[in-house]
């Protein structure tokens, strides 16, 4: 099943769609994105306009990774056809590879995680990074992520939002590392000012947009390998995507984790892409 259904050629599309199955249900989880994503209305009723109306997708299918530098491989493929790469990520370790392809970008990334650990490894983060034939790397995985394109991407470049979980000594690092960074109760109780710093951090630049799916109030989105409680409202990240004044080069979506029987997840997720793809310039 493919993303949207939809009939255009790669050569008639402006938006290429592909899937990273990294982690232990990511095939599943991707696959229930795309079912969902067939019967989800693209029609907003608030603003009166379809928020795919110029949108042309294609969708290649999930890759079939034997190493992850084939993620940035993709993306730069993408690029060179003049198309904007959207990556349905299992987890987002699969953002480090994607927006690394990228050289003057802002990076927009919405997470409940700092991601900003030096060096990790439990058995539910393997679980998350888990490809077959892929070694596990404790210094660039799913909790390490941000730190390591902090490393390729300038850290004044890269802003994140709805953040409310580290620890102590990622927290200190986070803090001095020059990254813009609002938690999610900053979203909820001072929206204007979270809006405004974000409009001007991404005027006249190109942007690139990372939803790590936990980053919702595990009440609306529970379908995630790391719930957090007290997360963003569907309405904090419309408002936020809405802010975005910059061009969008690239977008992925990660880290949803399909429950049998239960789509709640992936209808929010496939609308909350639709946002996305909405304040693409075509």
């Amino acid at each position: 099943m493919k993303f949207l259904g939809t009939d255009f050629t790669l050569e008639e599309s402006n938006v290429v769609v592909f899937g990273i199955p990294l982690g232990k249900n990511s095939v599943n989880s991707l696959e229930s994105i795309r079912r969902a994503s067939n019967f989800v209305e693209p029609m907003d009723l608030d603003s009166e306009i379809n928020l795919l109306e110029k949108i042309k997708t294609f969708d290649t299918g999930n890759i079939k990774l034997n190493s992850l530098d084939e993620i940035t491989e993709q993306i730069k493929k993408i690029l060179g056809m003049k198309k904007i790469p959207l990556m349905l990520g299992g987890n987002h370790l699969s953002s480090y590879y994607s927006a690394r392809a990228f050289r003057n970008v802002k990076l927009i990334v919405f997470d409940a995680h700092g991601d900003f650990k030096k060096s990790y490894d439990d058995e539910k983060i393997r679980g998350m990074n888990y490809a077959e034939g892929i070694e596990y790397n404790p210094k660039l995985c799913d909790a390490t992520w941000l730190n390591r394109i902090s490393e390729i991407i300038p850290p004044e470049n890269i802003m994140l939002l709805g953040v409310r979980s580290c620890d102590e000594f990622e927290f200190n690092d986070l803090k001095k590392s020059g990254i813009q960074y609002f938690t999610s109760r900053q979203m909820i109780d001072d929206p204007e000012y979270v809006m405004e710093t974000l409009e001007s951090f991404t005027r006249n630049s190109d942007v690139y947009v990372s939803l790590d799916f936990d980053v919702f109030d595990p009440s609306v989105a529970p379908a995630v390998d790391m719930p957090e409680p007290d997360g963003i409202s569907f309405r904090d990240f419309q408002d936020s995507i809405k802010s975005i004044r910059g061009k969008i080069v690239g977008m992925d979506l990660c880290c949803l984790n399909s429950m049998e029987g239960n789509e709640i997840s992936e209808f929010l997720a496939v609308r909350s892409l639709f946002e996305m793809l909405n304040i693409i310039k075509v």
